[in-house]
């Protein structure tokens, strides 16, 4: 379990510096001229989490991987845009294809890591690093595969993409660029155990807090009753989520042993779309560290879907 992040406080410059990005990425610099950041991001994450889970090199080969993101690469397509309408196609890099599809990180991770197992991307929108880890969770569970790393990443500071969010046309002081991954593997005793799943499509109608209520009950539910008590919530809303009252209130009738353990990972950390859900894995999974006899919520909603994921220590 670990991340590798970029969140830094408003007012300061929110780049990691290229020479420190290189370094976690330990790719050579020509080939990092080839790729964007969030590709960096992530091969710096899945990296370190591979290191720090104590597998020898043969049993790191047969793991797999699913990773999310919602923007996909800009920090190269942008350049690239702005050359075509300048110059013009000739100084456009031939790399750009390669660079900014939704798979290049899970490609790049694949490719520098010698990876040889299940792989695939996942783009929706913010929930989409947690809703890998919850995809990940259920190919173990049913037998499909034995070891994902497993996450989401996000390097959305780039001037266009900047101006295209809803705020005032500046750029977001809480805006970061951010890559978390975790490595599962089937059940063992005294480990942290991602426990119960769940995912729906949200509509944007008024009923959407009803339904995810039901699915936070059905939570529960999968869960089972030798599930240690929820006592930490970690919150991955958008900002001026208008749906945030009603899913307090659900919240709070619910597990209000938890009301005072309530984490919201956006304002904690900053907007790092889909990695945020990632991020709130490795904070759950940190916060377990410390109370190993609870369980941690997890709640990520974007504007299309939520992802509930339920975690605790295995028994």
């Amino acid at each position: 379990m670990v991340a590798g992040k970029r969140s830094v406080p408003p007012g300061t410059d929110h780049r990691m510096a290229n020479n420190d990005l290189e370094f976690a990425a330990q790719m050579p610099t020509r080939e990092v001229r080839k790729v964007d950041r969030f590709s960096l991001l992530a091969l710096g994450a899945a990296r370190k989490a591979l290191e720090q889970s104590g597998l020898d090199e043969t049993t790191k080969t047969t793991c797999g991987i699913i990773a999310g993101n919602m923007f996909a690469g800009w920090t190269f397509t942008e350049p690239q845009l702005r050359a075509l309408h300048g110059p013009g196609l000739h100084e456009v890099s031939p790399y750009l294809a390669t660079a900014w599809f939704p798979a290049a990180p899970q490609g790049q991770i694949t490719i520098q890591l010698r990876l040889r197992g299940f792989a695939k991307t996942v783009t929706t929108d913010r929930c989409a690093g947690g809703l890998s880890i919850g995809m990940a969770f259920d190919r173990i569970r049913h037998g499909k595969s034995e070891l994902l790393l497993a996450g989401g990443v996000e390097a959305p500071l780039t001037p266009l993409v900047e101006r295209s969010l809803p705020h005032t046309g500046k750029p977001s002081p809480s805006l970061c660029e951010a890559a978390a991954f975790v490595l599962l593997a089937p059940a063992r005793p005294g480990g942290l155990l991602v426990r119960a799943h769940e995912h729906l499509l949200l509509r944007r109608r008024s009923d959407d807090a009803e339904r995810i209520a039901r699915h936070l009950e059905a939570l529960r539910h999968k869960a089972g009753p030798g599930a240690a008590p929820v006592r930490s919530i970690f919150l991955n809303l958008p900002p001026g989520y208008d749906l945030r009252r009603q899913i307090e209130e659900v919240l709070d009738a619910g597990w209000p042993e938890a009301i005072c353990r309530r984490l919201d990972l956006t304002a904690a950390i900053g907007e790092t779309f889909a990695a945020s859900g990632a991020l709130a894995v490795v904070a759950a999974c940190e916060a377990l560290e410390e109370d190993p006899d609870a369980a941690a919520l997890i709640i990520s909603i974007g504007h299309q879907t939520c992802d509930l994921l339920w975690i605790d220590r295995s028994r």
